[in-house]
């Protein structure tokens, strides 16, 4: 069995936008998930986005006024989240996101962890140490928000 980086680098990195129904709707849908849930800077006004992928997060993060910093292993997919950044307060890190102190100085205002990025950590423990980590680095009333598919019933026929 492969690595998750080699999953991505020999598969998923070429198609991963039209995966998400294309690139402008899952920016479209982060957005309205965003304001849904009222997340607009505060404090700090940093955010770090984990496993960031092409900017599905980011981009509408930046947009809302927070300064970003974007960690992914996928050097296409953040290649496409530079091409479509333009002037953002983005910053692009290659790496693995359980490393971001390593790349961003904290507290941060928040932090996000969307789609399946979760379900690629390697197990319970490295998750719970992840969400430790992020914790440490909030600031006071900072957000950590995750979401991930339910995964939990059987997918049948073309679902």
């Amino acid at each position: 069995m492969g690595t998750i980086a080699t999953h991505y680098a020999e598969v998923l990195a070429d198609v991963y936008s039209w995966m998400l129904g294309g690139f402008d709707a899952a920016l479209k849908r982060n957005r309205a998930f965003f304001a849904a849930h009222r997340i607009r800077p505060s404090g700090s006004g940093k955010a770090i986005d984990l496993g960031a992928g092409c900017g599905f997060q980011s981009i509408p993060l930046a947009e809302l006024g927070f300064t970003v910093t974007a960690i992914d292993l996928d050097r296409k997919l953040l290649d496409e989240l530079d091409r479509h950044a333009g002037d953002l307060a983005i910053v692009v890190v290659q790496d693995d996101l359980t490393n971001f102190a390593a790349h961003a100085a904290g507290p941060f205002a928040l932090a996000v962890c969307m789609v399946d990025t979760l379900l690629h950590l390697e197990s319970r423990e490295h998750v719970l140490n992840l969400f430790a980590n992020v914790a440490g680095r909030l600031e006071r009333g900072g957000r950590f928000v995750l979401t991930f598919r339910d995964l939990s019933n059987e997918l049948l026929d073309l679902d």
